[in-house]
């Protein structure tokens, strides 16, 4: 299973179950490593970026994930070589958790693709929909050994968007590009979206996204909340909708 998308709606506590995940993931960690093998690398918009280390501080217990390297704005002046231009891969790899920018990745996507990350977390992963920008082409390069796409609007324009972030974490899932657009945005009706996906692998299984509860029929959002439940078809038969902060075993000690 080379990955999942966690799309629960926006303030259901997707950052801390992806940090319980990570902190079991660390726990669980082989002893000895293999050679050119990194740590966590997250991937976010800056706005984003001091939240995760404010939600890892305040729920996980020290060490936690462990040291953390920020690799973005004026941080980038610690992580870059003394000599030449890039960045100093073997800094990257030695972190125990990264946190940059989808810009920075783009930026310097051959140093980030040199090193093969236990785990990569997208969050706001809308940003990768499009599969013929640089920022989705710098994503698709990262080596991961498991990936983990964040979003709590996985379709935002067209019913394809949900195909491009599915793309990224589990490769192949919905068949072409082609195919799915042919099957579902050429006739949008209700009908339409009931249909099963013609997808090829079988190995993500299928769970529901976790939603807010429903909204009266006079609040002015109604029409986006029926039109995911509208969708939810197409998405059941092929994603991975994963709430990863379960239990754990009690593995995973939180400050809630």
């Amino acid at each position: 299973m080379p990955g999942v998308l966690l799309a629960d709606d926006m303030g259901l506590g997707k950052t801390l179950q992806a940090l319980a995940f990570l902190a079991w993931l660390k726990e669980s960690a082989p002893a000895d490593p293999a050679p050119n093998a990194g740590g966590v690398l997250i991937v976010a918009p800056t706005s984003l970026l001091h939240n995760w280390k404010a939600e890892h501080d305040k729920h996980l217990e020290q060490p936690g994930l462990g040291n953390v390297l920020q690799v973005h704005g004026s941080h980038l002046k610690h992580v870059r070589r003394s000599a030449g231009s890039g960045l100093n891969v073997e800094t990257l790899r030695h972190a125990d958790w990264v946190l940059t920018t989808y810009e920075t990745l783009k930026g310097y996507q051959t140093d980030f693709a040199s090193v093969r990350f236990r785990c990569l977390v997208l969050d706001e992963a809308q940003k990768v929909k499009s599969p013929d920008t640089q920022v989705t082409s710098a994503t698709k390069a990262l080596n991961a050994e498991f990936k983990i796409a964040m979003t709590g609007t996985p379709v935002e324009n067209r019913r394809a968007d949900i195909w491009g972030v599915s793309d990224t974490v589990c490769p192949g899932l919905l068949g072409s590009l082609k195919d799915f657009s042919a099957d579902y945005e050429r006739d949008e009706s209700r009908e339409a979206a009931a249909r099963p996906v013609r997808h090829k692998r079988t190995t993500c299984p299928s769970l529901w996204p976790n939603r807010m509860p429903k909204r009266r029929r006079s609040d002015p959002q109604k029409t986006r909340t029926r039109e995911l439940l509208e969708i939810r078809h197409i998405w059941k038969p092929a994603f991975l909708f994963c709430t990863l902060g379960v239990t754990l075993n009690n593995q995973v000690r939180l400050r809630i």
